[in-house]
């Protein structure tokens, strides 16, 4: 039997990704016990969280220009609902249901649905993938060391994803099947993660995605990939959790959020005037654009008399809280 283990290094980064993965969770299974009744019940709350996911990917094939497979926008999403449904039935380290999974996302878009590929690669965005010939044995090898390591899931399901784009075992759908199955191999160490949905994440970074394959495939060691993907899920996870609170807080108002933010009594006329800016914005907007629709030059002034007063009562977000010096950074309301 073969011995094979994929080529990874485990970082300082990795280790810190991982604790922070793990410390966030432990916030979210608290404030979500702390929902209302109608979210308590796991079953319940595993259901949401798994239509939650579904529905971002399905967004993302919907807002695509550039569909991955030939075939109507329709037809991939029923395809997707159908592999969310059977999905529960898989053993993740079985290579039958892994082809399985495949047939049923490429049923009707791709002749080749359900079988490892017979030919070169011809996409030039991924480099160095090996020989068609190569492929059932690499696929065994992969699940068979999947059924026997016992390394963090978080670390073998990042390795995973990548193997699939470096094997690149199929003529189309690798990187939605390689989402896919991180998705459900984190999903059975922890139900939070039927929430997220790692194709719609990818899809939003699909050039740091592709660099990330590459450059550890250059090292000859997934380690680039694994911090890339670790960090997209440790930012949606955070996310999720500020959902949540905001949620809660706007429950707890018995109120619109626009309209119990616009109506407190102690708000002074800066923050009331900021609220206003991006009450009226159907976007997020950064604090040059915020100042320029105030008509405030001092930078300064504006950070302390407007911007940090309300994001310290809880009136607006960072689209990135864990980058808050960010220029890329911008703001909008709870």
């Amino acid at each position: 039997m073969s011995q094979y283990t994929p080529p990874f290094t485990i970082t300082t980064k990795i280790i810190k990704l991982i604790a922070q993965i793990s410390e966030t969770i432990g916030q979210l299974s608290i404030l979500e016990k702390k929902s209302t009744d109608e979210f308590k019940t796991l079953g319940k709350l595993n259901s949401i969280q798994s239509m939650l996911s579904l529905a971002d990917t399905v967004a993302a094939i919907k807002a695509s220009t550039d569909s991955t497979v030939n075939l109507t926008k329709t037809k991939q999403i029923d395809n997707l609902q159908q592999l969310h449904t059977l999905s529960a039935n898989w053993q993740l380290t079985n290579q039958n249901h892994l082809l399985t999974a495949h047939k049923t996302l490429l049923d009707g878009i791709a002749n080749n649905a359900g079988m490892y590929r017979l030919t070169a690669v011809a996409n030039q965005q991924i480099q160095m993938t090996p020989q068609a010939s190569l492929v059932p044995s690499l696929m065994n090898d992969l699940c068979h060391w999947l059924n026997n390591t016992d390394h963090h899931p978080l670390i073998v399901s990042s390795v995973l994803h990548y193997e699939f784009e470096f094997i690149h075992p199929f003529m189309l759908g690798n990187s939605q099947i390689g989402c896919f199955w991180q998705t459900q191999l984190l999903a059975r160490w922890n139900p939070v993660f039927y929430q997220l949905s790692i194709e719609s994440m990818v899809a939003n970074c699909q050039e740091a995605y592709i660099k990330a394959i590459n450059d550890s495939t250059i090292h000859g060691d997934s380690v680039p990939f694994i911090e890339f993907i670790l960090a997209l899920i440790n930012t949606a996870l955070t996310d999720r959790k500020n959902l949540i609170k905001t949620t809660e807080k706007i429950q707890g108002h018995h109120d619109t959020p626009h309209q119990s933010q616009l109506q407190k009594p102690h708000q002074t006329p800066q923050v009331k005037a900021l609220l206003n800016v991006l009450k009226n914005s159907d976007n997020a907007l950064s604090r040059a654009e915020i100042q320029t629709q105030l008509g405030l030059k001092d930078r300064k002034s504006f950070r302390e008399r407007y911007l940090k007063p309300a994001i310290d009562d809880g009136l607006i977000t960072m689209t990135m809280p864990e980058k808050p010096q960010s220029k890329s950074q911008k703001y909008r309301l709870l």
